[in-house]
C-alpha cells in the first residue's frame, strides 16, 4: 500500500512540474523576434536609381590616314580586317625615289631663281629701280623663289611610312605597291578600337531620366565576371521608331564610352547596360518594403527586445529597392523588413506591437 501511495505522489509531482512548465511557457515572452519576423538593419550606403537596357559594343570612330604630298607606295603591309597597334607600319613609301625626283626639281627651281636674280641685277645696272623692266624681273625673282619654297615644302612633308595612331582594325586599303598615294583621298582607313563605345536604344519612357555624364555598368554573357564602367557621352535629340511588333514603340539612341576597356570587349558584342541615373552616397537607408505609408506619413517597425514599435520617419530619395531615411532612425537600428506584413499579421505570441 505504501508503495502504491509513493507512486501516486511521484506522478502528481511530475504532472505538476510539466503543467507548470507549459504555464510558464505560455506566459513568457518569446525572445527570438527574428524567428517570427524578417528583420533588417538600418545602414549607411548609396541609394541609387537605375535604368536597364541592351546594346552593342562598337569602335569609337573611323581614322583616315592621308599623305601631305604625293608619294610612291613601296609596300602595303596590311589588309582589310587586320588588327593594328599604335605606331605599327601600315604602308611603306619609296622615299628614295620620290626624294630623288624632288631634289632634281629643287635643283632646277634654284637654278631658275639664280637666273631670275641675275637678270634682275643686270636690268637694274642699266636702268633704275623704278624701271618697268626691272619691276618685271623682280616679279620673276619672287615667282622663282616661290617655286623653290614649294619643292622644299614637298621634301619636308615626305614620310617614310604611314603608321597607325591607334589600336584598331583596318577597314579600307586604297593604295597598292608601285602606285602613288595622292593628296585628298585616304591611304588607309581604320576603325579606332582604342576606346570602345556602347550604343543602345533606350525606351522613350526611360530616356528622360538619362543625362550626359551619368555612369553605367556594362556586362556581356561572352565575358562572364567582367564588369565594364563607362559614362554617357551622347544622347540623340529625337526619338525614332523601333523595329518592334508595337507600332507605338519609340526609342532614343544613346552612346556610352567605356572607361576601362581591356581589349577583351570587342566591337559587335551584345551587352547589358545598367545606367546609374541617381546615386545618393552615405545615405541612411532601409529596404523600401520596410516602410509603411499611412495617412501621408511614413513609418517603420523598430525592433527593441521583444517589442516592435511603429516609428515615424522622414524619407528622402527612393532608390530601386531602398529608400533614404532622413530622420527617425539611426545607423545600426533594427526594423522589420516588411512593414505591411507586420501590420497585417497581427500580434504574435510573446511579441509586443506598439503603435
Amino acid at each position: 500500500m505504501k508503495k502504491v501511495l509513493a507512486i501516486i505522489i511521484i506522478i502528481v509531482i511530475l504532472g505538476g512540474g510539466v503543467g507548470g512548465y507549459f504555464l510558464y511557457r505560455a506566459n513568457t515572452t518569446v525572445t527570438d523576434v527574428a524567428s517570427l519576423y524578417d528583420l533588417t538593419t538600418v545602414s549607411l550606403g548609396t541609394v541609387g536609381q537605375t535604368v536597364s537596357a541592351e546594346g552593342h559594343a562598337d569602335g569609337c570612330g573611323t581614322v583616315d590616314l592621308y599623305v601631305d604630298t604625293a608619294q610612291t607606295v613601296k609596300a602595303v603591309n596590311v589588309k582589310v580586317g587586320d588588327a593594328v597597334s599604335p605606331d605599327e607600319e601600315l604602308v611603306t613609301y619609296d622615299i628614295n625615289k620620290d626624294a630623288k625626283d624632288l631634289n632634281r626639281a629643287l635643283t632646277q627651281a634654284q637654278l631658275n631663281l639664280a637666273n631670275a636674280q641675275l637678270a634682275a641685277q643686270q636690268t637694274l645696272d642699266m636702268t633704275s629701280a623704278d624701271d618697268t623692266n626691272y619691276k618685271i624681273q623682280q616679279n620673276n625673282v619672287q615667282l622663282a623663289q616661290l617655286a623653290v619654297d614649294q619643292v622644299q615644302a614637298q621634301l619636308d612633308k615626305m614620310k617614310t611610312a604611314a603608321t597607325s595612331p591607334v589600336t584598331g582594325s583596318v577597314t579600307a586599303v586604297n593604295v597598292s605597291a608601285g602606285g602613288v598615294a595622292g593628296q585628298g583621298a585616304p591611304v588607309i582607313s581604320l576603325l579606332d578600337l582604342s576606346k570602345i563605345i556602347v550604343k543602345s536604344d533606350v525606351s522613350e519612357y526611360d530616356a528622360p531620366r538619362l543625362a550626359v555624364g551619368q555612369t553605367a555598368d556594362i556586362t556581356t554573357s561572352g565575358l562572364p565576371g567582367n564588369v565594364y564602367t563607362g559614362h554617357i557621352t551622347k544622347i540623340a535629340g529625337a526619338a525614332t521608331a523601333k523595329n518592334s511588333s508595337s507600332d507605338d514603340a519609340r526609342v532614343v539612341s544613346v552612346e556610352i564610352t567605356i572607361d576601362n576597356a581591356d581589349g577583351q570587349l570587342k566591337a559587335g558584342y551584345t551587352v547589358d547596360i545598367v545606367f546609374h541615373t541617381l546615386d545618393v552616397p552615405d545615405a541612411l537607408y532601409v529596404p523600401a518594403q520596410a516602410v509603411l505609408n499611412q495617412d501621408g506619413k511614413a513609418f517603420v517597425y523598430k525592433v527593441e527586445g521583444n517589442t516592435l514599435t511603429k516609428t515615424e520617419v522622414t524619407l528622402g530619395v527612393y532608390g530601386d529597392t531602398t529608400v533614404q531615411i532622413l530622420s527617425g532612425m539611426s545607423d545600426g537600428d533594427t526594423v522589420a523588413s516588411n512593414a505591411a506584413a507586420v501590420r497585417d499579421g497581427g500580434k504574435k505570441p510573446g511579441v509586443s506591437l506598439v503603435g
